[in-house]
């Protein structure tokens, strides 16, 4: 099992080609156990925000021409024949999901309680193998779904590789499209504050090393803006991070990239920030007309974060509404809403 010192929980299994990561820093592991007949890892975590269960496993595909949602509906139907209400099957971010509610639950001495337990059965199967995630909540409500969603939306599928390779990832940030960005294999990624009085901010980092992290919020407007903002942007940032940063650091750059236009300002601060930030980037930028502000946070300046921060700001892209991602991409989704406890 690897921990990442962010939160949340990332595990592979032998011979297959993903580790099954879930970046949401509010799951508090309760149990590892491996099989050691199949050698299977199965993890049961505790959300802390929302008080939903989650249990999640690696593996080998269903036998058969079956996919995995219909094996894993299939059997929850048999065996729970006439205990569930509810049922639903569709596709979230990367998971085929199939749902259903248990209404009620009898104990041994024969007293029903009324639980009406959400449960929501997500897998993806990838070369013979199967990520099979179950979370569940109790007392369910239908204005609780978009915070277990937004759980759902931190599943990922990250092929195994030497960490020098990239994937391409979308992001519903967009009211008409999706942001799409060029991100190492090993980083993590989540949508904050989705739903708020703000532009929801895209959260990028490394996950084997707590190098940084870099944020990137898109807020379209009805007025486009002037060609000069990204350089008034930061002039403005610069403002503000003077009083906190030591003078003699402070540098002024440009960032482009294919469809991104913009300019940034670096310093190091005079005492690092709590998460030990030694060093940090502020820019804007205009992508399609449409404002762009980033973040580069820094904890290591002579490590390769900060190159390959630039390298993802500069892939930014929109891709059109509508369309499915296409090979070798990865849709990221999240819940759409304001989280209770950001």
């Amino acid at each position: 099992m690897l921990r990442p010192k962010s939160g949340g929980i990332r595990f592979g299994a032998e011979g297959a080609p993903f580790w099954l990561d879930i970046a949401d820093p509010y799951l508090i592991i309760d149990r590892e156990h491996t099989y050691a007949r199949k050698g299977e890892v199965y993890v049961t975590a505790t959300h802390s925000a929302t008080g939903a269960i989650l249990t999640t496993t690696i593996e080998h595909a269903p036998a058969g021409n079956q996919g995995c949602s219909e094996h894993y509906s299939a059997r929850i139907a048999g065996n729970m024949a006439g205990l569930i209400q509810q049922t639903r099957r569709r596709t979230f971010g990367e998971l085929e999901l199939f749902e259903y509610t248990v209404p009620e639950f009898t104990d041994p001495q024969g007293t029903t309680y009324r639980i009406d337990q959400r449960h929501f059965i997500g897998c993806a199967e990838r070369g013979g193998y199967v990520a099979y995630v179950h979370l569940s909540k109790m007392h369910f409500s239908a204005e609780q779904e978009p915070f277990l969603e937004f759980i759902l939306s931190s599943v990922h599928l990250i092929p195994r590789e030497d960490g020098s390779g990239t994937s391409k990832r979308l992001f519903p940030v967009l009211g008409d499209g999706y942001i799409g960005l060029i991100v190492p294999e090993t980083w993590r990624t989540a949508v904050i504050g989705a739903g708020g009085t703000t532009a929801p901010a895209i959260d990028l980092w490394p996950y084997d090393r707590e190098d940084g992290h870099l944020y990137i919020s898109v807020a379209p407007s009805a007025i486009p803006p002037p060609e000069d903002m990204p350089a008034r942007a930061v002039a403005e940032i610069e403002k503000e991070l003077r009083p906190k940063v030591v003078e003699e650091s402070i540098e002024r750059g440009r960032l482009d990239g294919p469809e991104i236009h913009g300019a940034y300002v670096s310093a190091t601060y005079q005492k690092p920030l709590k998460e030990h930030c030694r060093r940090v980037v502020e820019g804007a930028a205009l992508l399609a007309g449409i404002p762009v502000r980033f973040t580069v946070r820094i904890k290591d300046p002579a490590s390769q974060f900060a190159t390959q921060a630039f390298d993802v700001i500069k892939s930014i892209h929109v891709v059109e509404r509508g369309r499915k991602a296409g090979p070798g991409e990865q849709l990221h989704y999240t819940g759409r809403c304001k989280l209770p406890w950001s």
